[in-house]
C-alpha cells in the first residue's frame, strides 16, 4: 500500500531547515547531532576532505558554509573545527543563509507593495526579483516616466543595494 513512499532528499530537508530557522523555529537536527557523537563524527568526515580529522575554513566553505559562522564556532581559535564546533558552525551557517533568503523575500514583497500603492505605476505589469539585495525590475510599462518611477520606488526600500531596471516601454 505504501510502496511508493520515499525518504525526502537532502535538498528538501535543508530547505525546510532554512525556512524553519527563518521563522524562528528550532529544529532537532543540531541537537540530535550534538547528542549523538557518531552522527557528529559522520558529519565531520563528510566535511573533512583531506582526512586530517579537522575541518578547515576552506573545507567548510566548499560545503557552502558561511565564513562568519566558522569563525564564531572556532571556540579555541585554532583555525579548524572539531566535530562539536562543526555542529555549531553548520547550525549558525544555516541560520545566516535563512536570514538572507528572508531578507530578499521581504525586499521583493515590499517593492511589489510600494509599486501597487503608487498611482503612477500601479497599473503596470512589473515583475520584481531580488538576489542579495539587488532588485531587478522587468516587464512592461506605458512610459519612460513609469519605468523611472518604478526604479525610484524600488531604490528607496530598506535593504536594496542596487536596482537593475529592465522595464520595457510599450509603444
Amino acid at each position: 500500500m505504501f510502496n511508493n513512499i520515499h525518504a525526502p532528499d537532502a535538498s528538501l530537508l535543508r530547505g525546510l531547515k532554512l525556512l524553519a530557522a527563518a521563522a524562528g523555529i528550532a529544529t532537532a537536527a543540531p541537537l540530535a547531532l550534538a547528542a549523538d557523537p557518531a552522527s557528529a563524527d559522520g558529519l565531520l568526515r563528510s566535511y573533512d576532505t583531506n582526512g586530517d580529522g579537522w575541518v578547515s575554513p576552506e573545507e567548510f566553505r566548499n560545503k557552502g558554509g558561511d565564513a562568519g559562522a566558522f569563525r564564531e564556532s572556532d571556540r579555541n581559535g585554532d583555525g579548524r573545527l572539531d566535530s562539536e564546533e562543526l555542529v555549531k558552525a553548520r547550525s549558525l551557517s544555516d541560520r545566516i543563509q535563512a536570514g538572507e533568503y528572508v531578507t530578499d523575500a521581504w525586499i521583493t514583497a515590499k517593492v511589489k507593495t510600494m509599486l501597487l500603492k503608487d498611482r503612477s505605476v500601479s497599473g503596470s505589469k512589473v515583475n520584481v526579483e531580488t538576489k542579495d539585495g539587488v532588485v531587478q525590475l522587468s516587464g512592461f510599462v506605458k512610459s519612460r516616466e513609469q519605468a523611472e518611477r518604478a526604479a525610484e520606488i524600488a531604490s528607496r526600500v530598506e535593504g536594496v543595494k542596487k536596482v537593475i531596471n529592465s522595464l520595457v516601454v510599450q509603444s
